[in-house]
């Protein structure tokens, strides 16, 4: 069994890519994110327990609330600017009259 600072949860996500990588050591944390629909890409055994959970979520579902302020962290999905000219160019041919 893991000691309370062990128990660590990670969120990492870059400007590029539009999905944050979310490691959790917590059961508490894991629990919480099943609950609201997330479902582990994968998870690592520990003490014959599962010991870490993985899971991947849109970066622009990163929030962080200081009191009364939720300030989103990752990147807006469909915001011109985080397209890639591929996507950009099949965004164009879809709303091009035929």
């Amino acid at each position: 069994m893991l000691t309370p600072a062990e128990r660590e949860t990670v969120i990492r996500f870059d400007e590029e890519d539009r999905v944050a990588e979310l490691y959790t050591a917590s059961r508490r944390v894991a629990d919480k994110l099943i609950k609201g629909g997330l479902v582990p890409l994968k998870t690592t055994e520990g003490g014959g327990e599962t010991a870490g959970w993985y899971f991947e979520i849109d970066s622009y579902d990163v929030i962080v609330k200081p009191s009364r302020n939720a300030i989103r962290l990752g990147v807006k999905p469909y915001h011109e600017s985080n397209l890639s000219p591929e996507e950009k160019a099949a965004i164009r041919k879809r709303f091009t009259a035929s």
